[in-house]
């Protein structure tokens, strides 16, 4: 049964109406470049590296020396918005609640660049975290970023780039950028956030020249064997929900191990959000990280 909080959150949401196409100007004014570096508090918290790649900046940060763990984060946007405040508030739970490093990594968006250009920008980056290195590697990324790094992980074991990934956790993770299929007016209405012919139009600007159904920009097209052990977590209330569906279904008939975690109602990156709901996700998620 869905909390009060959650209800309250998803009147507020519906109230925003963030379906509209003034999705685009609050996102542009609410997500600008301020959250594309760690906020002030985690220098006083976490040890923190950073370095560059294609002129795009990573920040590595340990919760413990002692930590084999990595997390590579992507944050979510369509690939066309920056960082939220809700991806640092993530990352941070994750810190406290994990022995592990993270990097954040700020690719490229589709503004400026397309899909191969943000899979070359961070298999570089990739590469350079990881020669040479012993720790367990674990691809995170909500929305877009739950694409991305799915996409990153099959891109991984097609270039035989070493090591590979020992973990994925997708959140609300939009696997299919071509929107290509129907969504019922069910799903629709109660969705909340997200618009169907926007998205099908940020999908044909980050697919640039590739096929929008080529697995590099729609991931739940490509090869899912044999990429790590994946987890799940998506509402019923979101939109692509579809995509999480189809994509558990080919993992099982794949063979291949997948956590997958639907909760009642909620909406689209619930887990960014102070509910019952997401305390209960991301406890679910520190379990399959530390597993």
């Amino acid at each position: 049964m869905i909390s009060k909080q959650a209800k309250m959150l998803e009147r507020a949401i519906g109230a925003v109406n963030y379906k509209s196409k003034f999705t685009k100007t609050l996102f542009e004014t609410f997500r600008g470049s301020r959250y594309n570096k760690p906020p002030k508090h985690f220098y006083k918290k976490y040890e923190i590296n950073h370095f560059s790649i294609q002129d795009k900046d990573c920040y590595t940060m340990k919760s413990s020396k002692k930590s084999n763990k990595h997390i590579v984060f992507f944050h979510g946007g369509a690939y066309k918005y920056n960082a939220a405040k809700l991806h640092w508030g993530i990352i941070n739970k994750i810190l406290i609640n994990v022995d592990c490093t993270i990097t954040f990594i700020d690719y490229p968006l589709s503004t400026k660049s397309t899909c191969v250009e943000v899979i070359d920008m961070i298999a570089e980056a990739y590469k350079h975290l990881f020669k040479n290195s012993k720790e367990e590697i674990i691809l995170m990324g909500d929305s877009a970023g739950g694409g991305l790094s799915l996409a990153m992980a099959q891109v991984i074991k097609k270039q035989g780039i070493k090591p590979k990934p020992k973990k994925l956790v997708l959140i609300s993770p939009w696997l299919d950028v071509s929107m290509d299929y129907e969504i019922s007016d069910k799903l629709d209405k109660g969705d909340k956030m997200l618009n169907k012919p926007l998205l099908t139009i940020d999908g044909k600007d980050y697919a640039g020249e590739l096929d929008v159904k080529d697995y590099r920009c729609s991931p739940l097209f490509g090869d899912v064997k044999n990429i790590g052990e994946i987890a799940v977590f998506i509402g019923s209330s979101d939109m692509l929900i579809t995509d999480a569906i189809r994509f558990k279904e080919k993992v099982d008939k794949s063979g291949g191990k997948l956590d997958y975690f639907e909760y009642e109602n909620m909406q689209h990156d619930w887990m960014g959000f102070s509910i019952p709901e997401a305390k209960d996700a991301m406890k679910k998620m520190f379990d399959f990280i530390n597993r």
